[in-house]
């Protein structure tokens, strides 16, 4: 993989060997933004996204970006990317394939050298983080990537952060902690 971001965007736009390269769907690069101060990450993009802007479905969206203001930060402090750069064929990424693309994104992550990330899903949150990942520990567990590591936060999918008051409380206890490192 190409070692600087612009390289590293390129050949993702541009090699015909990236397990998504078959896959119907407007391709959706992550962000060029280096330093940003959060980055958010999802799995895939919503159904018929066909850029960053529609990367969520609009209410998810709203959400995230409610989500952010609570920290104090505007929507263009955190690029929101996906692991896939298209949505794969059922919706549904199979084992294999999210292994290779986290390896890609943690990739990409050291590239763009994000201060923190939110990540949003469990089967994300899994491949991400590995073997620490506790959703019930103390802290903010630690994303490592090819410059080093930085702390994240591993929250539900944003569908049951949506519908589910409980979830949300516990989340907010998470990005208290996220708010305290990247303000730090």
């Amino acid at each position: 993989m190409p070692q600087d971001l612009p390289a590293f965007l390129d050949w993702l736009a541009r090699d015909a060997a990236q397990a998504e390269a078959g896959w119907d769907g407007a391709l959706i690069l992550p962000s060029a933004t280096q330093d940003a101060r959060l980055m958010v990450i999802v799995e895939m993009p919503a159904r018929d996204a066909a850029d960053a802007a529609s990367l969520l479905e609009a209410g998810q969206r709203r959400f995230i970006e409610a989500m952010l203001a609570s920290m104090g930060l505007a929507p263009g402090d955190a690029p929101l990317v996906s692991v896939a750069t298209r949505r794969p064929p059922g919706g549904v990424l199979d084992e294999a394939t999210l292994t290779a693309l986290t390896g890609r994104m943690t990739h990409y992550l050291g590239l763009a050298r994000p201060r923190a990330a939110i990540i949003l899903g469990d089967r994300t949150s899994r491949a991400l983080l590995g073997t620490q990942w506790n959703p019930r520990a103390p802290g903010l567990p630690q994303l490592n990537h090819r410059a080093g590591t930085m702390p994240a936060v591993a929250l539900a999918g944003v569908d049951l952060l949506m519908s589910r008051p409980m979830a949300k409380a516990k989340s907010w206890q998470a990005l208290r902690l996220l708010h305290g490192a990247i303000n730090a």
